[in-house]
Protein backbone atom coordinates (compact mmCIF):
# COMPACT_ATOMS: atom_id res chain seq x y z
CA UNK A 1 0.00 0.00 0.00
CA UNK A 2 1.81 3.06 -1.15
CA UNK A 3 0.92 6.83 0.13
CA UNK A 4 -0.15 9.54 -2.06
CA UNK A 5 2.15 12.24 -2.59
CA UNK A 6 1.24 15.86 -2.30
CA UNK A 7 2.87 18.03 -5.08
CA UNK A 8 4.56 21.22 -4.49
CA UNK A 9 2.39 23.98 -4.63
CA UNK A 10 1.84 25.63 -8.76
CA UNK A 11 5.22 27.25 -9.44
CA UNK A 12 7.37 25.87 -7.07
CA UNK A 13 10.10 23.61 -6.66
CA UNK A 14 11.21 20.85 -4.10
CA UNK A 15 14.74 21.03 -2.72
CA UNK A 16 16.87 18.22 -3.12
CA UNK A 17 16.86 17.82 0.84
CA UNK A 18 12.95 18.20 0.75
CA UNK A 19 13.11 14.98 -1.47
CA UNK A 20 15.50 13.46 0.30
CA UNK A 21 13.30 13.74 3.64
CA UNK A 22 10.46 12.99 1.64
CA UNK A 23 11.81 9.66 0.37
CA UNK A 24 12.69 8.84 4.26
CA UNK A 25 9.71 9.39 5.50
CA UNK A 26 8.17 6.95 2.69
CA UNK A 27 10.70 4.49 3.81
CA UNK A 28 9.50 4.91 7.36
CA UNK A 29 6.19 4.78 6.06
CA UNK A 30 6.49 1.25 4.58
CA UNK A 31 8.15 0.05 7.39
CA UNK A 32 5.38 0.49 9.66
CA UNK A 33 3.06 -1.03 7.36
CA UNK A 34 5.25 -3.80 7.22
CA UNK A 35 5.79 -3.97 10.87
CA UNK A 36 1.57 -3.71 11.21
CA UNK A 37 1.37 -6.74 8.95
CA UNK A 38 3.76 -8.84 10.21
CA UNK A 39 1.91 -8.12 13.85
CA UNK A 40 -1.20 -9.36 11.93
CA UNK A 41 0.27 -12.27 10.67
CA UNK A 42 1.40 -13.45 14.10
CA UNK A 43 -1.76 -12.69 15.90
CA UNK A 44 -3.24 -14.42 13.07
CA UNK A 45 -0.70 -17.87 13.68
CA UNK A 46 -1.66 -17.15 17.72
CA UNK A 47 -5.40 -17.28 17.67
CA UNK A 48 -6.25 -19.12 14.56
CA UNK A 49 -5.52 -22.74 16.14
CA UNK A 50 -6.27 -23.12 19.59
CA UNK A 51 -5.07 -26.95 19.84
CA UNK A 52 -1.82 -26.95 18.57
CA UNK A 53 1.46 -26.83 20.78
CA UNK A 54 2.95 -23.27 21.76
CA UNK A 55 6.23 -24.88 19.91
CA UNK A 56 4.37 -24.52 16.50
CA UNK A 57 3.12 -21.46 16.97
CA UNK A 58 6.40 -19.54 18.01
CA UNK A 59 8.15 -21.19 14.96
CA UNK A 60 5.37 -20.45 12.72
CA UNK A 61 5.92 -16.75 14.36
CA UNK A 62 9.01 -16.23 14.32
CA UNK A 63 9.33 -17.51 10.34
CA UNK A 64 6.98 -14.70 9.51
CA UNK A 65 8.57 -12.14 11.62
CA UNK A 66 11.79 -13.54 9.89
CA UNK A 67 10.15 -12.98 6.62
CA UNK A 68 8.65 -9.76 7.02
CA UNK A 69 12.34 -8.76 8.16
CA UNK A 70 13.72 -9.68 5.32
CA UNK A 71 11.14 -7.74 3.39
CA UNK A 72 11.66 -4.87 6.05
CA UNK A 73 15.83 -4.61 4.49
CA UNK A 74 14.93 -5.50 1.08
CA UNK A 75 12.84 -2.37 0.78
CA UNK A 76 15.80 0.18 2.99
CA UNK A 77 18.25 -1.91 0.07
CA UNK A 78 20.15 -3.62 3.05
CA UNK A 79 19.41 -7.39 1.74
CA UNK A 80 22.17 -9.43 0.58
CA UNK A 81 23.30 -8.57 -2.80
CA UNK A 82 21.95 -10.89 -5.72
CA UNK A 83 24.62 -12.53 -7.52
CA UNK A 84 24.32 -13.02 -10.98
CA UNK A 85 22.95 -16.68 -12.02
CA UNK A 86 24.73 -18.38 -13.82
Amino acid sequence: MSTPTVPPPAGEQLAPRQIQVLGELNAVVSTLEAIDSALDDVNNLISKDHESSIYCKQSQALKSLKKWESMIKKSRGEGPSKSPSK
